[in-house]
């Protein structure tokens, strides 16, 4: 993985910010609305609670699918070795490398979150 872009002015991306600082992977704010978005990022994931996804998400996710680029949900909330396990297969088997990834603010105060990422590791 070289990129991981966060969207700007969110609690969430900012919780991944301080993550990915530990792991030594460049962490990039972007504007979800930017022309160019879709030429930095070649994949996206998206966070949720519950398949509760905002609907500007859901718009990107459509966009990402019509390009036939990958997508991924994960449901924080959901079987944590399920979703650690399909994540990383995902990664691999997609060998994304420029990551956009997604999530509501309020996800900063779930504690699967942390749980999350304290479990996942990335190569």
């Amino acid at each position: 993985m070289q990129n991981i872009y966060i969207e700007k002015g969110n609690h969430f991306a900012a919780y991944l910010n301080n993550w990915t600082a530990e792991k030594g992977i460049s962490t990039h704010e972007v504007e979800l609305r930017s022309e160019d978005l879709m030429e930095q990022a070649d994949s996206l994931v998206i966070f949720h609670e519950n398949h509760n996804i905002a609907k500007e998400y859901s718009d990107l996710r459509e966009l990402f699918d019509s390009k036939h680029m990958p997508v991924h949900k994960i449901d924080i909330n959901g079987t944590m070795v399920v979703a650690l396990s399909q994540f990383q297969l995902w990664l691999e088997r997609n060998k994304c490398r420029n990551l956009l990834i997604l999530g509501a603010s309020e996800l900063k105060d779930n504690p699967n979150i942390e749980r999350f990422f304290k479990e996942l590791e990335l190569a």
